[in-house]
C-alpha cells in the first residue's frame, strides 16, 4: 500500500490550460439581484438577495447574501472531490510546474479515450512520455468482446515519473472526435511507501440515495451520491511501525490518493481514512487494517 500526499495546485502552479474561463462573468463592485451569478477569484456565487457584498463574504454573512457554487469549471479538476469535474466537449490539456519533488499523478473520475502524461525538463527536454486507456473493454469471452458496451476506467495512477524539481509535467485527456472528457480530481505528489496490502482486503460502497413509498405503495427513489469504502489489510515490517502510524496521523484530515495495489483499479481510492489499527503480530512483520472513505 502506498499514498500520494496532494500537492496545492494553484495560479502559481497550473501555468497552462485550454480550458476556458469563461463559464460566469467576473465579479466587479455594484449592486446585484436574486439568482445572478458572478465568479470571484476562482469560484461561482448566485446571489440569494439583493446585495452589494464582495461574494466570498456576502457568503459566510449571516444570514448570507451569495451562495456559493463551487470551482470554475477549469479549477474542478484541482479542488474538492472527484464527483466535481472540469468537462469540455474536446481534449483537456494542462500543464503544471511544481518547486518539490514529483514523481506520481493520479487521476480519478476520468471520461474520455486516453491519458497522456509527459515530463519536460528545462535542460535535458522530453525525459518521460506515458500514455493509458480509460476505456476498459472489461471482457471475458468473443461474445462480449463484440456486443458488450465498454466501461471506463475512473481511476488512473502514473507512478513511475522520473524525479525532476522543477520540470513541466503536461496532462492530456483525450477522447473521440466529438465525445466529452472529464477529470474529477488531479493529484501530484511523492509516493509514500506504508506496507504490503493483502488479498483478503475489500472495497465496498455507501449509497446515499433515498427510498420511500408514496400513499399508494410506489417505490420513489432519488439519486444521490454513492462513496467507495476500502477496508485496506497491509502487513508492515514491524521496525516501522511507529514511523508508518505517524505518517497516517499526519493524514488524519488530509484527502489522499490511496493506492492498495495499482493494477486494480477499485483499491485505487481518493479520500480519507477512517481508523486504523496496527496488531504487532510479531517480530518481523505487523497486521494492520486501514478503512479509507472516498472523498
Amino acid at each position: 500500500m502506498r499514498a500520494i500526499i496532494p500537492l496545492t495546485i494553484d495560479t502559481d502552479t497550473l501555468i497552462a490550460s485550454d480550458v476556458p474561463t469563461t463559464d460566469f462573468i467576473v465579479w466587479t463592485a455594484g449592486t446585484y439581484n436574486v439568482n445572478d451569478e458572478r465568479q470571484y477569484e476562482l469560484v461561482a456565487y448566485r446571489a440569494l438577495s439583493t446585495t452589494t457584498d464582495r461574494p466570498d463574504i456576502g457568503a459566510a454573512a449571516t444570514p448570507a447574501t451569495w451562495l456559493r457554487l463551487g470551482y470554475i469549471n477549469r479549477w474542478k479538476m484541482f479542488n474538492d472531490g472527484s464527483d466535481s469535474k472540469t468537462s469540455q466537449l474536446t481534449k483537456i490539456e494542462v500543464d503544471l510546474q511544481f518547486t518539490t519533488l514529483v514523481n506520481s499523478v493520479a487521476l480519478f473520475g476520468l471520461v474520455g479515450r486516453d491519458v497522456t502524461i509527459t515530463v519536460n525538463d528545462y535542460s535535458e527536454g522530453q525525459v518521460y512520455q506515458k500514455t493509458q486507456d480509460i476505456i476498459d473493454i472489461g471482457v471475458v469471452d468473443w461474445y462480449d468482446y463484440f456486443f458488450s458496451d465498454y466501461n471506463f476506467r475512473e481511476n488512473l495512477l502514473f507512478d513511475d515519473l522520473p524525479a525532476y524539481i522543477g520540470a513541466d509535467i503536461k496532462i492530456e485527456i483525450d477522447a473521440e472526435t466529438g465525445s466529452p472528457t472529464a477529470c474529477g480530481r488531479v493529484i501530484c505528489g511523492a509516493l509514500k511507501d506504508i506496507g504490503i496490502t493483502e488479498y483478503n482486503s475489500s472495497v465496498r460502497s455507501v449509497n446515499y440515495g433515498k427510498r420511500s413509498r408514496d400513499g399508494f405503495g410506489n417505490l420513489i427513489l432519488e439519486s444521490q451520491r454513492i462513496v467507495r469504502l476500502v477496508d485496506f489489510n497491509v502487513r508492515i515490517p514491524t521496525g516501522v511501525v511507529s514511523t508508518v502510524a505517524r505518517t497516517l496521523d499526519n493524514l488524519a484530515d488530509i484527502p489522499t490518493a490511496f493506492i492498495g495495489n495499482a493494477t486494480i483499479d477499485a483499491t485505487v481510492i481518493f479520500g480519507v481514512y477512517r481508523d486504523f489499527r496496527i496488531n504487532f503480530s510479531n517480530p518481523a512483520l505487523s497486521d494492520a487494517s486501514i478503512e479509507v472513505e472516498g472523498f
